[in-house]
């Protein structure tokens, strides 16, 4: 894949991504820029990498509204820790990364957001 060397700028990470479960095979979780073109789904969730460390989630509430909740990352080599608002750590390897796509692979503490009212008909 695009970007595959031992360590990653971390400022290639930031920025607001969507999670686009299409695009996610085994236990690869796919990310496009928020701006981008993405296919109309209910229930996607994002997140906002921020340049100094600070982290914005959005999930999805009760009521089909995001929610949002702030936090913390950290790249360390290849390896991106989120620490969420909900104090989880949740670790990922980074795949890959571009302007139009971030590929981070699932670590053993990887806990993705579900995305509620995901039912294959969007």
């Amino acid at each position: 894949m695009e970007n595959a060397v031992s360590d990653i700028d971390p400022d290639a990470l930031v920025g607001s991504w969507t999670h686009v479960r299409e695009q996610d095979s085994d236990d690869l979780v796919a990310f496009c820029p928020s701006d981008s073109p993405i296919p109309p789904a209910r229930g996607r969730t994002a997140m906002d990498l921020v340049a100094g460390g600070d982290l914005r989630q959005f999930a999805v509430g009760a009521d089909d509204r995001r929610v949002v909740s702030a936090g913390s990352w950290r790249l360390d080599g290849r390896e991106l820790t989120l620490h969420t608002g909900g104090g989880t750590e949740e670790r990922y390897e980074v795949e890959s990364v571009t302007d139009k796509q971030l590929v981070l692979r699932k670590g053993r503490s990887a806990d993705i957001p579900s995305e509620r009212g995901h039912h294959g008909s969007e």
